[in-house]
């Protein structure tokens, strides 16, 4: 009867191979060593464990480019604020000058008032010594 004890432990093995963890898709493998048999273990841990190391990745890439991005938008931002604070300080300086000339400007028509006055004054000094002198010639007649 050793025939039927071979073919016993080949179907009990077979069995053991067609029962599987229900998320393994094939049959454990055998490894064989000079000790004992030992299953092989499935690969799904291994596939899971890959998976999250990918997606970790990925979402570490994808941080890494929207820092980047924003990083550049920043500095665009910061480009433009320089842009209008030089813009900003053009206008404050044509903005005194103006001013300055303003100022200029309202002296000097002061001085044309005052100019205006004078002359107007001069004007009538010189009606009056007009119109006297016609008096005195027309008495002398």
């Amino acid at each position: 009867m050793v025939g039927l004890e071979f073919l016993d432990r080949d179907l009990k093995r077979h069995d053991q191979r067609l029962c599987c963890h229900p998320l393994q898709m094939t049959a454990p493998e055998d490894v064989r060593s000079d000790y004992a048999t030992l299953p092989r273990g499935s690969p799904l841990p291994w596939l899971i464990i890959g998976a999250l190391v990918l997606g970790w990745l990925a979402t570490f890439a994808m941080a890494r480019a929207r820092i980047v991005d924003e990083q550049q938008r920043t500095a665009d931002a910061l480009k433009g604020n320089d842009d209008v604070m030089g813009r900003l300080h053009t206008a404050v300086s044509e903005r005194k000058k103006s001013e300055t000339e303003l100022e200029e400007a309202r002296a000097a028509n002061a001085k044309l008032e005052e100019r205006i006055e004078v002359l107007q004054t001069q004007l009538k000094n010189k009606d009056e010594e007009v119109t006297r002198l016609k008096n005195a010639r027309g008495s002398r007649r």
